[in-house]
């Protein structure tokens, strides 16, 4: 697939001017993230931006407009009762394209169909709680609706909160994916659940490396041999290619996990939410993007 042509770089699609009706932080928050760092936690927030390219001098003006959506402890709300993930297989897809947002799909896990108007870029660390949250009341429905529909595509990246336990696991997604990726890409999906599923207190035994190689050899077919040479020999590259993914987070102002940017490939609007958000969230910022 050919990759999505955009006239505005990085700098200039995130450059202007931002409004903010709240400054709470939302999410897992990260301590500077190195890979001993720790972190907090906070309410969600949700950011809309609309953007508009100035004829004079070519530059991109934002408006962002951050509400405080739900309270400081990731607990349900009142939400119709979701669908457990784990009866959940999602379609996962292979890109290798840089897209109009300017995001590096080569290692990312995608799920959704690859001509899906809607991106939605998802930074997450396995650790982190709202994560759980999102990925167990929230993201059920995404899958069953929009994602299914081909509205909608979402690509899971990176971005470690928790110190060295959550970068292992972080480079082991990375292996993982590299390793099924051309072949049986809907394994991830196996593993990705029974980490979130296995999720306790940051730092314990659940998220160390033995336990996260357990959960690939009872939930893939994969040789754990294989995973585990890979984060041999490629864990330089592939902690780089984090930091990198996780620095762009950090430059678009997300300080917390999870983090997500809605991306319209036909308009090049965008929309960000902070932290475990609700379902009807997600439907009606999609709409708006599709209506725009």
């Amino acid at each position: 697939m050919a990759a999505d042509k955009s006239p505005l770089s990085r700098r200039n699609v995130m450059r202007g001017a931002t409004l903010f009706l709240s400054t709470s932080m939302a999410g897992c928050l990260n301590q500077l993230g190195s890979e001993s760092d720790n972190g907090q936690s906070s309410s969600p927030t949700d950011t809309r931006t609309s953007r508009e390219n100035s004829e004079d001098n070519n530059t991109t003006k934002s408006t962002s407009y951050e509400v405080t959506a739900s309270p400081d402890t990731p607990t349900s709300t009142a939400t119709p009762t979701p669908t457990p993930t784990k009866d959940i297989s999602p379609s996962f897809v292979a890109l290798s394209e840089t897209t109009g947002y300017d995001i590096d799909l080569a290692g990312t896990p995608v799920i959704g169909k690859k001509d899906a108007p809607i991106d939605i870029y998802y930074w997450s660390d396995y650790q982190c709680a709202y994560c759980k949250q999102f990925e167990e009341n929230y993201l059920p429905d995404l899958l069953k609706n929009e994602i299914s529909n081909g509205t909608a595509r979402m690509m899971l990246l990176q971005y470690p909160n928790y110190g060295e336990h959550s970068w292992t696991a972080a480079v082991m997604a990375r292996c993982l994916w590299k390793t099924v990726k051309d072949r049986t890409p809907d394994a991830f999906w196996n593993w990705h659940h029974s980490v979130f599923e296995h999720q306790g207190l940051p730092g314990k035994t659940w998220s160390s490396r033995d336990s996260l190689l357990g959960y690939a050899q009872n939930s893939t077919s994969v040789d754990t041999n294989t995973i585990t040479q890979c984060m041999r020999s490629n864990q330089k590259q592939i902690k780089a290619d984090i930091r990198e993914e996780r620095t762009r987070s950090q430059t678009e102002g997300f300080s917390a996990t999870p983090g997500f940017m809605l991306y319209s490939r036909n308009t090049g609007k965008t929309i960000k939410l902070t932290g475990a958000q609700p379902y009807s969230r997600f439907q009606s910022h999609i709409q708006s993007l599709q209506n725009q």
